[in-house]
């Protein structure tokens, strides 16, 4: 039985599947005129923006929060990812914030879904010297054992996890995250509203050289697990192995 005063051990944290990523990411690639501008989306795989109403929202300025009104909320009309969407805006001369989300309405009700906001893309008038701001959520795993792991997580500036429910679920194996997953093996509660924090999860019982995926989620945990429409936000696939592997 894994006990407390386990010895570390080493993670490995491997690569998403071809096509995607352990994240969502959005790039401008076109020049920014006053009609809009295209971007590319790229997130986790397994992802259909349409079907579970992904949004673009546009936001003034550079500290987007879900408390704020946007300028204008688009939904994304593909059914895969990566992608390329042409987002219709006019455009001032002023600094903007594109957020993503993976819940939404589109244009129906702006406000919904904002909650779930998890990768951000700045257009700024002038250039910035200052160093960039966290631009999606991610995981990272600081300490592991085979009954506890110390993660660090990474969200938005101006977004609090607790407010809005957010938690982090563990699997074994490689299920996809937009898949209808099964109840996780352990999970836990985002329980600081710090944009960056930890997460401790112990009395587990893990084994070495065997995969995992770990999921953070941007919603409270009662919805979608078994219909795809997880509101997945991040994912980190890893396995541990003894530190002198």
């Amino acid at each position: 039985m894994a006990k407390d005063d386990d010895p570390p051990l080493k993670v490995i944290e491997d690569t998403p599947p071809k096509g995607s990523l352990a994240n969502f990411k959005i790039t401008a690639c076109s020049d920014v005129t006053p009609s809009g501008v295209t971007l590319q989306l790229e997130g986790l795989a397994g992802n259909n923006p349409e079907l579970y109403k992904n949004t673009i929202a546009v936001f003034s300025g550079v500290g987007p929060s879900p408390s704020q009104e946007p300028e204008k909320v688009v939904a994304i009309t593909k059914s895969s990812m990566p992608n390329r969407f042409d987002l219709e805006f006019a455009f001032g001369p002023s600094d903007y914030s594109l957020t993503y989300q993976v819940a939404g309405a589109g244009n129906a009700d702006p406000s919904v879904g904002l909650e779930t906001m998890c990768a951000v893309a700045f257009i700024y008038k002038f250039p910035m010297a200052a160093a960039a701001p966290i631009t999606n959520v991610s995981m990272t795993i600081r300490a592991a054992t085979a009954s506890s792991l110390k993660v660090q997580y990474f969200v938005l500036p101006n977004y609090d996890p607790v407010k809005y429910q957010n938690w982090i679920g563990i699997w074994e194996g490689t299920p996809n995250a937009n898949s209808a997953l099964p109840e996780p093996t352990y999970t836990a509660n985002v329980s600081s509203s710090s944009n960056v924090g930890f997460v401790s999860l112990k009395n587990l019982n893990l084994y070495t050289d065997f995969p995992y995926t770990m999921i953070y989620f941007m919603a409270p945990r009662s919805s979608g697990l078994g219909t795809g429409d997880t509101k997945a936000g991040a994912v980190l696939y890893f396995s541990l192995a003894d530190e002198g592997a």
